[in-house]
Formats: structure tokens, sequence, C-alpha cells
């Protein structure tokens, strides 16, 4: 028996060290989420404006485009829990914060990461270090990837030196080219089916509370919250679930009534944005961008 156990052992032992080398290198591999955090670790005490959020305030809020110092730290899928562990992490260090931009779209109240069990959770619990739920399954990037993924990221990276960034130094998205204005209104549609279908209502109350963390965590330190509800195209918001539309608005409108360090923007159906403002069937490109940036950076200056 004991012969068994110790042939078992040398069996394992190098798919075990292979494994420990392969997650070393897999780590060592630069991606946005590593990126963003490792810049809010460094520079969280000159943050004067801090963007959160989803895709939506990635590919639409330009920081260069603000007199104060802004960081985008919004990314794709990213939650409003997402957001308020983020924020919890930092709060002491950014001790010069004015402002806080997050974007409450269409989907936002409906889904969040946890509940979903979304992957990508793995990233901001390895390279962000926050305190996620069941942390101990999203620890390994080798357990949570095909292992064809895993051996394509090393031999990208380590020999021909490629990896995905789509980040800026800003936090913003690097210029991603347009689709044809037919191609914008045919993703429109399908994506908001596509929301309509991954909207959860018992996500609702959940991501309420959320909201009325995030909000008490800045309320004693004199910080300004904007929330906004980015524009999207005209397809898009033709096709949405009007109960659950106008939830949102009006729990939106009810905290900026109810807080005094909070306001709300409703840009949703916009007539200032057209297909030619966006990238794709919701994301802004980067005259989009230039356009909602400014906006929020007007209604700023008048508070």
């Amino acid at each position: 028996m004991g012969k068994f156990i110790k042939k078992i052992i040398l069996f394992l032992m190098p798919i075990f060290i292979f494994c420990i080398i392969a997650e070393i290198l897999l780590r060592g591999i630069p991606n946005d989420y590593k990126i963003k955090a490792e810049y809010l670790e460094k520079n969280s005490s000159e943050i004067e404006v801090l963007v959160l959020g989803n895709s939506q305030s990635f590919y639409g809020i330009i920081p260069e485009l603000f007199d104060l110092t802004c960081y985008n730290s919004a990314y794709n899928g990213q939650s409003l829990d997402i957001d308020y562990l983020i924020l919890n992490k930092h709060i002491d260090k950014i001790s010069e914060l004015k402002y806080l931009i997050i974007p409450i779209s269409y989907l936002s109240l409906y889904y969040n990461m946890f509940q979903n069990k979304n992957g990508y959770m793995l990233k901001y619990n390895i390279y962000s270090k926050l305190d996620i739920p069941n942390g101990l399954f999203y620890s390994s990037e080798i357990l949570n990837n095909s292992l064809s993924d895993n051996l394509e990221k090393l031999f990208n990276y380590y020999h021909l030196g490629i990896y995905d960034n789509i980040t800026s130094p800003t936090g913003f998205i690097k210029n991603m080219p347009d689709f044809p204005e037919w191609k914008k209104k045919e993703l429109a549609t399908d994506i908001v089916k596509g929301r309509n279908k991954k909207n959860k209502m018992e996500c609702f109350e959940y991501n309420i509370k959320i909201l009325e963390n995030i909000i008490k965590l800045l309320e004693s330190k004199n910080v300004k919250i904007i929330f906004f509800t980015p524009p999207v195209p005209e397809n898009y918001y033709n096709g949405v679930l009007i109960s659950q539309y106008e939830l949102m608005e009006k729990t939106l409108n009810q905290f900026a009534e109810l807080y005094q360090n909070c306001i709300y923007i409703n840009l949703f159906k916009s007539d200032n944005f057209g297909y030619d403002d966006f990238y794709d069937g919701q994301h802004l490109n980067s005259s989009g961008a230039e356009k909602l940036t400014k906006k929020i950076i007007e209604i700023m200056n008048l508070l």
C-alpha cells in the first residue's frame, strides 16, 4: 500500500509543480484588472474625480477632459457590488476625492456579479484583492480557464509578447473602431433583448442597499456622487421593459431628493446622441464619450 501511494505521489508531483509554475506565469501577464488595481494602490491619494461602474462609463468618461485629477476605474460587466468593494478598499487613501461618478444603466439595478457567479470575479479577487464571497473558488487562473486557453496565453505573452490590454494610462478604453450604422442598429436591438432576459428583480433590493452603502460611505467626507443613466441608441431604448426602466428612473430620482450629496442625470433617451456617437449597439465611441464627459463636467461646474 505504501509503495502504491509513493507511486501516486511521484506521478502527481510533476503535474503539481507544473500547475504552480503555470499559475505564477499566468498572474505575471499584464491585464486590465491588474493595471487598474495597481494604479489605485499607487495613486489613490491624488484622485479628485473617480469613475466607477460598467462598460458604459469605461467607454464613456474621458479623464483627460477634467480639470481635476480623474481616473476611470470602470470596466466591462463591473456591477455595483464590485464598485462598492473597490471604493471601500481605498476609502482611507482617497483623501482628495471630490466627485464619484457611477453609471446606472438599464441593467445596473437588476444584475450583480455575485448572484450571477460571474467568473470575472476571479480577476477582482486575485488582482484587486477585494473581499469576494467564496473567494477560494475565485483564486486560481489555471483552474478557471481551459488548459488550451492557458497555454495560448502563456505562449502569446512569453514568446510573442502579446497580451490583452484595452486600458489607457488614465483607465479609459483605448480607441476602438466603429461598426457601420446598420450593424449598430442590429446590435442595439439584440442587446436590449438580451438585457430583458438577463434582468433579475431579485437583484433590485440588493443593489439598492449597495447604493445606500456607497452614499453613506462618502456622506461624511463631503464627496458629491453623480449617478447618471448613459445614453443608448434609439433601437435600444425602444426595446426596454417600460416598468423596469421607470422603476430605475424613479429610484434614482428618490435618491437624489433624499441625499444631499447625490445628483442624478438621466441621458438615456437624450436627443444629443445619435448613432454616429456610438461604437456599437450600446457603447459610446470617442466623439460620443467626449460629448458625455463634457455634459457631466458642465453639470459638475454648477454644483
